[in-house]
């Protein structure tokens, strides 16, 4: 996934090509796959993104799809600054899916906190390093916090016959991927605290659930990022 600005909301130059290309991934997995639960990054408020059960159409033996939508149609629509939608949103709108929030607010709150707090540092300078140092390890948390809780939600709607299999779609961002393919290689996911003295924080050290629960994880890429060998090298991804 790639996001809009953290702090501005404004698309980035991929922004809304990559959500349509996101889209189009989820309605494929929707169509073909099955997959009935939508786990997306970020905490919503908004009544557009709130979780809720899906309408009796949802329960019938054959589902009805809406026709996918034109890419370029997609793009624009994405692109537009008048109104914030996303490609979970319109997923959502178009889709009799099922939608909970993965994130937890306490971790996704302090993120946004030391986020602001590095855009007013000096850059390279001694604060900035530190600022950065504790927001990476703070970005890892909650990607771990994440990715630890999608068994239990996936476990938790299956269970309620809310959804027919236990499959989800998890959106996150891209530069989450290199702890998640660390994690998913290892089955543990670690995290080094970083070494500072006013915030003292602890290794974060944990099984993967998914794997404890031997789920079978496939990590789809849309293709403008996987083109984009600057991005994937900033990332870690190369």
């Amino acid at each position: 996934m790639s996001h809009r600005d953290s702090l501005t909301g404004s698309n980035g130059t991929h922004t809304a090509k990559v959500q349509a290309e996101v889209y189009k991934l989820g309605e494929w997995l929707i169509r073909q796959e099955g997959v009935e639960l939508l786990l997306p990054e970020g905490f919503f408020k908004t009544p557009a993104m709130k979780t809720q059960s899906p309408p009796p159409l949802f329960k019938a033996e054959r589902m009805t799809f809406p026709e996918p939508l034109d890419f370029k149609i997609l793009e624009a629509k994405l692109a537009d600054k008048k109104s914030f939608t996303n490609a979970e949103i319109l997923l959502k709108s178009n889709y009799p899916i099922v939608l909970q929030q993965v994130e937890n607010k306490k971790y996704y709150d302090e993120v946004r906190t030391w986020i602001q707090k590095l855009s007013i540092c000096g850059y390279l300078s001694e604060e900035y390093c530190q600022t950065k140092a504790e927001l990476d390890y703070l970005q890892e948390k909650r990607t771990a916090v994440m990715l630890q809780k999608i068994p239990e939600l996936m476990n938790k709607e299956y269970g309620e016959g809310k959804i027919k299999g236990s499959k989800a779609i998890f959106t996150i961002g891209l530069s989450h991927l290199p702890l998640i393919l660390k994690s998913l290689q290892e089955s543990k996911i670690r995290i080094a605290a970083p070494g500072s003295i006013q915030n003292k924080r602890e290794d974060y050290v944990a099984d993967l659930l998914l794997q404890r629960n031997k789920t079978q994880v496939s990590i789809l890429i849309p293709q403008s990022l996987l083109e984009d060998k600057k991005i994937l090298r900033l990332k870690n991804l190369n």
